[in-house]
């Protein structure tokens, strides 16, 4: 007698690429003549993002974009003053394999950043960022569901798995006028932005996933 086995084909999760890349960052920069001289510099700052990324043949292929953000402070002058600046860079990380419904993770955070002052006029940064990423795509596996035969005993339990996955990644623009108010001084200069989303409710409604959530702006003037 010969034991009688069925098997399935179920999707599973698995993991082509997880790893960390470093990108240094260097800014050398000469103020404007509408800039005021520098006194002293008080916070430089980095701020990454990944701007894009697309995935060709188990090749990862993202632009990753760094604001600068230096503030100073003049000698003749009570005012903060803000100097920015955007450097931008292409990398890409060699995946393996290819496969068909990659999704890739993306997460940029600043390591590091040093800044001084050549002279009045003459900003020096050094810094780096490093961008965590991770890619993962859904492959076939085959189980065994049942087995008959030779008084074969078998316990069985239930598991939930992803028949197909699917991902997909959509940008879009929010605008909004703020009003300070008639008690607040008038805006010389914006220094510093910031933005926090807070995740809220995500349904299908049909056919569609529809996400709700909020965005918390906070905004730094002169």
């Amino acid at each position: 007698m010969e034991l009688k086995v069925n098997r399935e084909v179920i999707t599973v999760c698995e993991e082509l690429y997880s790893g960390v890349q470093e990108q240094s960052t260097e800014l050398d920069y000469i103020l404007p003549d509408y800039f005021p001289e520098i006194f002293r510099i008080i916070q430089a700052r980095m701020e990454p993002r990944i701007e894009s990324y697309a995935i060709s043949d188990g090749v990862l292929t993202y632009e990753l974009c760094v604001e600068i953000c230096v503030l100073y402070c003049a000698q003749d002058s009570p005012a903060v003053h803000c100097v920015r600046q955007k450097l931008c860079y292409t990398r890409t990380v060699e995946l393996g394999r290819q496969c068909e419904g990659i999704a890739a993770e993306l997460i940029p955070k600043p390591d590091y950043v040093n800044c001084r002052a050549v002279n009045q006029r003459r900003i020096d940064l050094r810094g780096a960022v490093s961008v965590r990423i991770r890619a993962t795509c859904g492959s076939q596996q085959e189980v065994i569901g049942d087995i008959f035969g030779l008084h074969a005993q078998t316990r069985k339990e239930p598991v939930t798995y992803t028949a197909r996955r699917l991902h997909g990644v959509r940008t879009f623009t929010l605008s909004e006028v703020a009003e300070l108010g008639e008690a607040k001084p008038a805006a010389l200069q914006i220094l510093r932005t910031d933005v926090q989303l807070l995740g809220g409710d995500a349904r299908i409604i049909a056919g569609k996933l529809a996400a709700k959530g909020d965005a918390v702006v906070r905004l730094l003037y002169s």
